[in-house]
């Protein structure tokens, strides 16, 4: 049996009358990297935040290990929590800014000094040392902070958006390099953010939320390629989704000529679902005759980017949708007749 880190059970926080997290359960496998994402105001720093302990539930049980953390203050949890704003001393040297956690549990210096260099060596800052705060560039102010966060050697570390402040370029570096630490490291972390990027990139796993409610939990691979529901399908990655009913591993929608062929799936109501196609995974153009799914559809739009072509298509029934087509050296121009289709496999229905 897998051992966890962090287990939630039917956990319920109100403010007065306002439902900000609503009854989620879930768990953290020990040396995971989990995230927890969802749009702003879905709940997920509030979940954060009483892991941490700065909010208590108002009902439910959360653990970390085997322990019930419910009434256990911050500092006495096997936990830290990093900031989207990392907060760096800066009258204090990189050195002493790592070791400021140590110094108060008042650790020996050979031992202070022979955790300051290792995790410089794992951040990938050695010799930083006497490197003072205000020389640091953003990346590596960021990286300094997770190496002060990860000193004591917390059971889990937590992360609140660390990456929010930076620009797009150091923030892509930035999530190479959380999730190689975290892999060096060990450490459980789990990690809040709304961008699904970001998400996938890193996690092993990650719980979805939305209003407060817990939608889905599973892989990146699981939650791209099988949404349970059609937020899921429109928050991670590009889909397109197509209401109809559902019955017998056939989708029938309304104006279209025929229906969509699909394989088995679990729906709760097959009067009202969706079907699910991600825009890679549609052909266009001739000789698609070994596909299950084919239509007649006309170009709308089309953005040519190198390697690839972004069309936007009009099916029958009036259906817009979107194909990413690698690039073949042809590009089909606005208002051609098309043949687009796919595979039943790449048919994924969800509820909604």
């Amino acid at each position: 049996m897998e051992e966890k880190d962090v287990k939630l059970e039917s956990v319920t926080k109100k403010f007065g009358d306002f439902v900000a997290v609503d009854d989620i359960s879930f768990a953290v496998k020990k040396g995971q990297f989990f995230s927890l994402l969802g749009p702003s105001g879905c709940g997920k720093t509030t979940t954060l935040r009483m892991i941490a302990g700065f909010e208590k539930p108002t009902t439910g049980i959360i653990y970390i290990g085997d322990e019930v953390v419910n009434e256990v203050p911050p500092f006495e949890r096997a936990c830290n929590l990093f900031f989207q704003k990392v907060a760096l001393f800066p009258h204090l040297n990189v050195y002493e800014n790592i070791a400021f956690g140590l110094k108060m549990q008042k650790q020996p210096k050979p031992e202070i000094d022979k955790r300051v260099k290792e995790l410089l060596d794992v951040i990938g800052l050695p010799g930083f040392e006497k490197r003072k705060i205000k020389d640091l560039s953003g990346g590596e102010g960021q990286r300094v902070g997770i190496a002060r966060a990860l000193a004591r050697k917390p059971r889990v570390l937590l992360l609140d958006e660390p990456l929010g402040p930076l620009d797009l370029k150091l923030r892509e570096e930035m999530m190479i390099e959380l999730k190689r630490i975290q892999k060096v490291v060990g450490t459980t972390f789990i990690y809040v953010t709304h961008d699904q990027g970001e998400a996938i990139t890193m996690s092993d796993g990650i719980a979805v939320m939305s209003k407060g409610k817990l939608v889905q939990v599973g892989s990146p691979d699981e939650l791209y390629n099988k949404p349970r529901t059609a937020f899921v399908a429109e928050f991670i990655g590009r889909s397109n989704l197509i209401p109809g009913k559902y019955h017998d591993d056939k989708f029938n929608v309304d104006n279209l000529g025929k229906s969509i062929i699909t394989g088995p799936h679990k729906v709760t109501d097959e009067n009202h679902a969706s079907a699910c196609i991600k825009p890679q995974r549609i052909s266009i153009g001739e000789n698609l005759d070994n596909l299950d799914n084919i239509f007649d559809a006309e170009i709308q739009e089309v953005y040519f980017q190198g390697a690839q072509v972004n069309y936007k298509v009009l099916m029958e029934g009036k259906l817009k949708i979107s194909i990413f087509d690698h690039y073949r050296g042809r590009v089909f121009g606005m208002g051609q007749k098309v043949k687009i289709g796919w595979r039943k496999e790449d048919v994924w229905v969800c509820d909604g």
